[in-house]
């Protein structure tokens, strides 16, 4: 066993090395969907639509709506965004790795949270490329350098501090889950130090880069519909209409996985244990407004590094290790299971039917007309270098439809598309497109005709 033990801490990196290459070869062989909002909408604002205006989104700008999107840094294809996926992976691997070795100064440990960052991973929506994918980038930095400042010198804290505001900062203009932990993350500091400069520390790194967005939407003309889309809209009508509650079979595989968060305030490392207490739980909160499995990438690499150290740290008890084995046992079965679902070649709504649509689109358009598609995803829009119709893009959910369904009409009157590409199947949890938007399903009938059809999917002009 010794010898183990010292072939691990001798030859660790080598082997997180090739737990990585592992890894990306499991994300290779799975099925894959980076989200069409990371194409569609840096698309739309390089071609001068305007953020929240005229491209209707409740999201954080990120890597959508500022100068340098995701376009511009060469998200171009799914190709593309694979290799995105597996990058950002093995960052956060590395980082996983990094901090339990900083927390438990232990190689095995430091490898063994990889160990489980990896078996949980795919599992978790890891085959997703979506903004949940990018928080960990944030996250795992930002609970390095808080631990780093718990345990350093009072006279020691102040560049870090600083330094963890602006990183929060990057967190918050990415997604609004950061926010929580940004405003908590100073509270923790202040009870350790005692000092109430260590707010003016955070704020002078959290505050240039969020008043900089600002004073960007403003020159825009645009912070009144940001603030109402990325803050009031979500705080009202997104969080009482896009809830998704968690089906059973989902609900018991999150209540065994994430278990062991019970065992982390008996960590002996107490400032290690209440980083990782406030970290998950903000984290797992955001998971309450959909419960789709890629939500819990942020926090998953929190219950890796969390149950390595317990692991540590009770792996000799008796009754811990009885819990472990039936941990261990309906893990296995979860993840087998979904392997057995995930592993195929498939690229979702990126895929060749798609592909073919938009092939087909392209006979009756030229590049930059105006289309409007409908129960369509709007990707359809980047693959024909097309534009919605009146510049005007409002992405055809009920959350959405029920604010902006005559705003919609509107546009189709004034604009006058020539080319609309219908899906009447589509559904958002089990309702139809046509009976959630109702008077534009009405609106298209009463002006168009349908003149060719493929995969189920209609192309009309108008009468």
């Amino acid at each position: 066993m010794k010898s183990i033990s010292s072939f691990i801490s001798n030859y660790s990196f080598f082997l997180l090395v090739i737990l990585i290459i592992g890894h990306s070869f499991i994300l290779v062989k799975l099925v894959f969907f980076p989200y069409p909002e990371f194409f569609i909408l840096p698309y739309l604002t390089n071609a001068g639509l305007i953020p929240y205006k005229e491209i209707v989104d409740q999201h954080f700008p990120g890597l959508f709506f500022l100068p340098l999107n995701a376009a511009v840094l060469g998200l171009s294809d799914a190709g593309v965004a694979r290799i995105w996926l597996i990058v950002i992976t093995a960052i956060n691997n590395l980082f996983i790795f990094l901090i339990a070795r900083k927390i438990s100064k232990s190689e095995f440990v430091a490898l063994l949270a990889s160990v489980i960052f990896t078996f949980w991973h795919p599992f978790w929506g890891g085959w997703v490329l979506w903004i949940d994918s990018f928080i960990p980038l944030i996250l795992l930095p930002a609970f390095y350098l808080s631990y780093r400042i718990i345990n350093s010198k009072n006279t020691d804290f102040r560049k870090l501090t600083i330094l963890l505001g602006f990183i929060f900062s990057l967190g918050v203009i990415l997604k609004q889950i950061t926010l929580p932990i940004a405003g908590s993350i100073p509270l923790l500091l202040f009870f350790y130090f005692r000092d109430k400069k260590i707010f003016l520390y955070f704020f002078a790194g959290f505050a240039p880069l969020l008043l900089l967005m600002v004073f960007y939407f403003y020159r825009l003309g645009i912070l009144t519909d940001f603030i109402y889309w990325a803050g009031i809209f979500n705080a009202e009508t997104y969080v009482h209409m896009s809830k998704k509650a968690p089906e059973y079979p989902s609900l018991f595989q999150m209540i065994i996985s994430y278990s062991p968060i019970l065992f982390f305030p008996l960590i002996k490392n107490r400032k290690a244990a209440i980083l990782l207490c406030v970290f998950i739980f903000w984290t797992l909160l955001a998971v309450t407004d959909r419960f789709d499995s890629n939500h819990f990438q942020p926090s998953l690499p929190f219950l890796a590094i969390g149950l390595a150290l317990v692991l540590q740290q009770y792996f000799s008890v008796k009754r811990f290790l009885v819990y472990f084995l039936i941990y261990l046992v309906l893990s296995f079965n979860f993840v087998y299971k979904d392997y057995q679902k995930q592993v195929r070649d498939e690229v979702i709504i990126y895929d060749q039917k798609m592909i073919n649509l938009s092939n087909t689109v392209k006979e009756y358009i030229t590049s930059g007309d105006e289309i409007f598609v409908f129960g369509v995803n709007p990707l359809l829009y980047y693959l024909t270098n097309t534009i919605p119709a009146g510049r005007f893009l409002v992405f055809q959910m009920p959350w959405y439809i029920t604010i902006l369904e005559d705003r919609s009409i509107e546009v189709l009157e004034s604009s006058k598309p020539q080319l609309i590409v219908r899906d009447k199947k589509f559904n958002i949890d089990g309702e139809s497109i046509t009976e959630f938007a109702p008077k534009i399903s009405e609106y298209i009938d009463e002006n168009y005709v349908v003149f060719r059809t493929t995969d189920n999917v209609e192309l009309l002009r108008r009468k």
